[in-house]
């Protein structure tokens, strides 16, 4: 991936997994999540370790991470 300049996978929500993610920063690449529209599927996302999350919701979105950090 970093020899063609791709700095991010973006894949849909339920695709990633604790290994991928650990994989895509072992790599030195950021992992984003899409589709991540309620409450439990943004928590699930964050406890993954994504690095960004895409939600049409962005009060819920932005709940999500404030209770995370």
């Amino acid at each position: 991936m970093s020899e063609t300049g791709i700095d991010a996978l973006n894949l849909h929500v339920s695709d990633w997994t604790p290994e991928l993610v650990a994989a895509m920063h072992a790599a030195d690449r950021y992992a984003f999540a899409w589709d991540t529209q309620d409450e439990a599927t943004l928590a699930h996302a964050l406890v993954l370790g994504v690095d960004a999350v895409y939600s049409d919701h962005t009060a819920r979105m932005m709940g999500a991470i404030e209770e995370r950090c």
